[in-house]
């Protein structure tokens, strides 16, 4: 076990942190961009008009807005 003086050093990296941060955010931007693609699909598949294609995306923005709120970034 490491005496608290050896962590007090900096010797541990927030690099991996920082990666992973950034990959999910990738993630999330690609996954927000490929809804407008798809908005046919669902309407067609699932028989819904452009009103209620508006809700589920504007509940879809509010629940990730609340959401980035919680998870404090």
């Amino acid at each position: 076990m490491k005496n608290t003086k050896d962590l007090q050093t900096g010797q541990f990296s927030n690099t991996p942190i920082i990666i992973l941060l950034v990959l999910m955010y990738v993630i999330v931007a690609m996954s927000d961009n490929f809804k407008g693609i798809f908005v046919p699909f669902f309407k067609d598949d699932f028989g819904i008009n452009n009103t209620q294609i508006g809700y589920v995306l504007t509940a879809g923005f509010l629940v990730y807005a609340v959401f980035q709120y919680v998870g404090g970034i």
